[in-house]
């Protein structure tokens, strides 16, 4: 009986260390912003205020790695209405994928004893990138990573037309991230004579 007992504490302890952390947070801010764009007359000046100024710490990182401006917003909405129209549900449906993500990491747990799980920083990006990494956090590019078949790239070319629609998975994007959280990487200089 005190081996079931032990077997049963050690899988909850396990299920416990592999919780996460999940911000969508910036999903809000950011649709927020997208709405109170057509009663402004200043569209930067309103993503600015209510989208980045209002950035969680995950989503502070993100706009440092990429370079994420108020402008750049701006001109995409303009250049591609179709596309932000519709990827508008599939990114509020990440809101609801924290038990998958759990599950996924519990697997992480199981298989891997040192996995630590990082936190998750779910924002909208300017259509560059589907997820990176910064230490000990995912950032996910929610607009490019939640895209499927139902996301109309008909306005995009080149890169961007390939890569709508053909991640989908954010679930799968995370897992993908958060083997790059758990790499060391060790870098050999060699000192110039």
């Amino acid at each position: 009986m005190r081996i079931i007992l032990f077997l049963i504490l050690i899988a909850v302890f396990q299920r416990t260390q592999a919780q996460i952390k999940i911000s969508t947070i910036d999903i809000t801010h950011f649709w927020e912003a997208y709405d109170a764009l057509p009663k402004s007359g200043d569209s930067v000046l309103i993503i600015r205020r209510l989208y980045l100024d209002r950035a969680s710490e995950g989503m502070k990182d993100f706009i440092k790695a990429r370079k994420l401006t108020a402008p750049e917003y701006v001109k995409l909405f303009q250049k591609f209405p179709k596309f932000w129209t519709s990827i508008r549900p599939n990114t509020l449906a990440v809101l609801e994928k924290q038990k998958e993500l759990e599950e996924v990491f519990v697997k992480f747990k199981e298989r891997y004893p040192n996995f630590k799980p990082p936190t998750i920083c779910f924002a909208i990006g300017c259509m560059r990138t589907g997820g990176t990494t910064s230490s000990d956090q995912i950032l996910i590019g929610t607009e490019l990573a939640s895209s499927d078949a139902t996301t109309d790239a008909s306005e995009t070319s080149g890169w961007l037309k390939s890569v709508i629609g053909s991640i989908g998975n954010v679930v799968d994007m995370v897992a993908h991230e958060a083997v790059h959280t758990q790499q060391v990487y060790s870098r050999t200089f060699t000192k110039q004579q």
